[in-house]
């Protein structure tokens, strides 16, 4: 049976469908290619922004949590204030309320 089936034969002839296929195939490598190269532009700019963008936040960040260290700070010491004025209020008053 094997034996009974005859060989294929490649037909050495070019076409205009072959010719019409390869000009199709390398006009959508061409159109691919460029495609692919102008989206890579694009990101590499989109990359640039992203970073310009993310060192102004950054920066902005920084600014404002030394901003709220300093505000903390004063905070804290106006609380010190206040307990220390808290104490002599006490102090005069347990001294006025004291039995002469």
């Amino acid at each position: 049976m094997i034996e009974d089936t005859p060989i294929p034969k490649i037909d050495p002839k070019i076409s205009i469908g072959n010719l019409l296929t390869m000009a199709t195939m390398v006009l959508g490598l061409f159109i691919g290619w460029q495609t692919m190269t102008v989206s890579i532009t694009q990101n590499q700019q989109a990359i640039v922004d992203l970073e310009k963008r993310l060192a102004t936040t950054v920066a902005k960040a920084d600014a404002t949590l030394d901003a709220l260290t300093t505000n903390r700070v004063e905070l804290a010491q106006a609380l010190g204030e206040l307990q220390a004025d808290m104490r002599y209020l006490k102090v005069a008053v347990d001294r006025l309320q004291a039995p002469k």
